[in-house]
């Protein structure tokens, strides 16, 4: 039997608490939500935290130095706009913010990282074993095999435990 993490929102595989908040609230702004998150699912619904806190385990130690660096970058940025959290940012200042760390040399290559994973994490079908929604695949009306239909182990993400025995 396929399960997932326990308590999936409040503890996370490698991220901190604020760290995990902060890359949800990203991954949101770079993926949003449609205005029928049931119809238009964005990074929050399909559970893209939880993608990339468990694919960030196995991350080299220059990119997890790379993400804390853009993290940083951002609680800056935020604080500096005035704001204590990046959430409370309106939607137009958060991608301003974000757009702007692409003009910048020392975080444009880890915000390209971060980016690309909170991509990854929505694009790729993934899904919380809980979701049973619209997912990306559904939503752009990709034709060929859609993962979600497929028997598969997502058990290397960590998110799932698998006890079922592998053919």
């Amino acid at each position: 039997m396929v399960t997932m993490k326990e308590n999936k929102d409040g503890a996370p595989f490698l991220l901190n608490k604020e760290d995990y908040e902060l890359i949800s609230d990203i991954a949101e702004a770079i993926v949003p939500s449609g205005d029928n998150p049931d119809e238009e699912p964005g990074s929050r619904e399909v559970g893209t935290i939880n993608y990339i806190d468990s694919v960030l385990l196995d991350a080299e130690d220059a990119e997890m130095k790379m993400l804390r660096d853009v993290l940083s970058a951002i609680r800056s940025e935020t604080r500096r706009q005035g704001a204590v959290d990046f959430r409370e940012l309106s939607a137009e200042k958060k991608h301003l913010l974000l757009n702007g760390l692409f003009d910048r040399g020392k975080t444009k290559d880890a915000y390209i990282f971060l980016r690309s994973l909170c991509l990854e994490g929505f694009y790729s079908d993934y899904h919380d074993p809980d979701y049973n929604g619209v997912t990306a695949w559904k939503l752009l009306e990709f034709g060929g095999p859609r993962i979600s239909e497929l028997d598969k182990d997502w058990s290397f993400l960590r998110i799932y435990s698998d006890s079922k025995e592998k053919v």
